[in-house]
């Protein structure tokens, strides 16, 4: 948990913070989920935490969530949203890596399939390279969404050595992708530092230059997933 002068020190520097109710992830494989439960509205937030395995059995995602999985959860609790992606559907190159390995023929025809209901069921949608620009633009309206490469992703008040592997918030040090989402709620006056929540903290306000953000979001296997939430004026 963050000290009062290290969020003091946040608010301070930041041109746009969004205050959202942080949750920590509970397994190895509900990132995702948790990311959506910070942005999801109290009532529907109680809901989903009273009922998990309910939800998670209706969803029909099991123990593997895809972004599209996010998206239909988003849908069902009537939060506004825009899904961003390099690939509609499952990349068939993803068998030879190993975070996808083993669950991309159990998971293929249901995330294709998602894909294709979501026209019907008005959700947005679409196969497009969004650009940092475009992510802080978004952060002005609500928080984001994010599929990043875990061994690349740093945080500036984790430690000292904030470019080292080590110091990625979830403490991996591996070659290979190793997907998580995290969820981005503001930016610094100067936009060179993007602020975010990490589920696999407790309670946390993490930081990451954009360059380095930028690295992490688009590493191969990310497909450059990103959802933008827009809440309410």
């Amino acid at each position: 948990m963050e000290t009062a002068a290290l969020l003091n020190t946040i608010k301070e520097s930041a041109e746009c913070l969004h205050e959202i109710e942080h949750y920590q992830q509970k397994y190895n494989w509900d990132c995702g989920l948790s990311c959506v439960l910070m942005v999801l509205p109290p009532p529907s937030r109680r809901y989903v935490v009273n009922n998990f395995y309910k939800v998670v059995e209706e969803e029909q995602f099991g123990e593997s969530t895809w972004t599209i999985d996010l998206c239909f959860l988003l849908k069902r609790f009537n939060v506004d949203f825009s899904y961003f992606t390099t690939t509609i559907g499952v990349d068939p190159g993803y068998c030879n890596e190993n975070f996808y390995d083993k669950v991309l023929s159990r998971d293929s025809e249901r995330v294709n399939q998602k894909f294709s209901q979501a026209n019907s069921l008005n959700m947005h949608v679409e196969k497009k390279s969004v650009s940092a620009k475009e992510v802080l633009e978004s952060l002005k309206k609500g928080p984001v969404i994010v599929l990043v490469n875990a061994n690349q992703l740093v945080c500036l008040t984790c430690s000292d050595h904030s470019y080292s592997c080590y110091t990625s918030c979830l403490r991996i040090c591996t070659e290979s992708y190793q997907g998580h989402y995290i969820t981005l709620i503001g930016f610094n006056r100067k936009k060179t530092e993007i602020f975010y929540r990490n589920p696999t903290y407790k309670n946390k306000i993490c930081c990451i230059p954009v360059t380095k953000f930028e690295e992490c979001r688009t590493a191969y296997g990310t497909d450059e997933d990103i959802i933008f939430i827009k809440y309410p004026d």
